[in-house]
C-alpha cells in the first residue's frame, strides 16, 4: 500500500507537461529515496513491553512532528515502547516539504517514500488493535487536548503534556507541562532529555534545532 517516490526523470516529464518548472528540492528528495529503506514497516507492538504514544497536535506541522517523534525516542527502552504517532496520513505528509527535508537532513533511518521509518500514521492505525493493549497511555506534544479520533482509543489514558498553547486543563490526571510563552514545543521536549540524563543524538539534535 506503501508508493514510491518517483525518479527525477518521471518528476520532469510530469511537470513539463504541466508547463510547471521543477522544484530542485523535489529532485534531491526523491534522489535520497534511492538510498532508504525499500518499503514502509509494519505497525507492530512489543507485548514483553508498555506502549506509550506520542502524539502531535492534528495540524501535524513541523513542531508537532518533530516533538512527538523526539519523545518517543527518549520513552523507548527496556520496559516502555515509545511510538511516535502523526494525526495524518502517509500521504499527506509526503506532501510536506518542510517535513520532508528535515528528516532526511537529519540523517534519520528513511523508508522508500522519504517517510521516516519510526513515524507511524493515521490512516494506518487499527483501532482494535491499540484498543487490545490494556496498558496503553498517551503523550501529547504541541497541544493538551486530545482531538475527537484520538480520544476514540486513549480516553482517560494521557500521561504526560508537553505544550506551549493556552491551557484547557482537559486532562487534569496527566502530568502537564505547560509553557505559553515558548516558542515550541520542541524546547519542552529538549528539557526532558536533559531531566532524563539522556544524549540528543546528532539526527535528534538536527530535527530540535
Amino acid at each position: 500500500l506503501r508508493l514510491l517516490a518517483p525518479s527525477c526523470s518521471l518528476l520532469k516529464v510530469s511537470m513539463a507537461a504541466t508547463a510547471t518548472p521543477i522544484q530542485p528540492a523535489a529532485c534531491a528528495a526523491a534522489a535520497a529515496a534511492a538510498a532508504t529503506v525499500a518499503a514502509p514497516s509494519k505497525l507492530s507492538f512489543d507485548p514483553a513491553r508498555r506502549q506509550v504514544f506520542a502524539i502531535g497536535n492534528e495540524a501535524a506541522d513541523v513542531d508537532s512532528l518533530v516533538s512527538a517523534y523526539a519523545m518517543a525516542e527518549l520513552l523507548d527502552g527496556p520496559e516502555i515502547q515509545g511510538v511516535a504517532l502523526a494525526q495524518i496520513s502517509r500521504e499527506e505528509f509526503r506532501l510536506r516539504g518542510d517535513a520532508l527535508a528535515l528528516f532526511r537532513d537529519a540523517g534519520v533511518e528513511l523508508n522508500a517514500d522519504g517517510t521516516p521509518v519510526r513515524l507511524c500514521f493515521w490512516d494506518e492505525v487499527c483501532r482494535e488493535t491499540i484498543s487490545s493493549l490494556a496498558s496503553r497511555s498517551l503523550v501529547l506534544t504541541d497541544h493538551n487536548k486530545m482531538t475527537a479520533q484520538a480520544a476514540e482509543i486513549f480516553d482517560g489514558r494521557v500521561e504526560h503534556i508537553l505544550d506551549h498553547h493556552v491551557n484547557t486543563n482537559s486532562h487534569p490526571q496527566a502530568q502537564a507541562e505547560i509553557v505559553e510563552d515558548l516558542g515550541s514545543a520542541c524546547t519542552l521536549v529538549v528539557e526532558q532529555f536533559f531531566k532524563k540524563n539522556t544524549p540528543i543524538s546528532r539526527q535528534l539534535g538536527t530535527l530540535l534545532a
